[in-house]
């Protein structure tokens, strides 16, 4: 459920003002989708640069690598 809604009074018909509800519905509903997978892009994009570093079991230094 997305929270979102429209109210319609323009014309004196109720099938115009039902047809017209829907249109500007589905209109809005898509600019909420093409936010939200926006957002989502975003946040994946920024996840790339995020290095996330473990507990390595075994560490080496030097030029030849001894283990330390």
């Amino acid at each position: 459920e997305s929270g979102i809604s429209v109210r319609v009074e323009s014309e004196r018909s109720q099938h115009t003002n039902k047809k017209l509800a829907v249109m500007l519905l589905a209109q809005k509903l898509a600019e909420h989708h093409a936010g939200q997978a926006g957002n989502f892009a975003q946040a994946q994009y920024a996840q790339l640069y995020q290095v996330e570093r473990g507990n390595p079991k075994m560490t080496f230094v030097g030029a030849i690598f001894k283990e330390k």
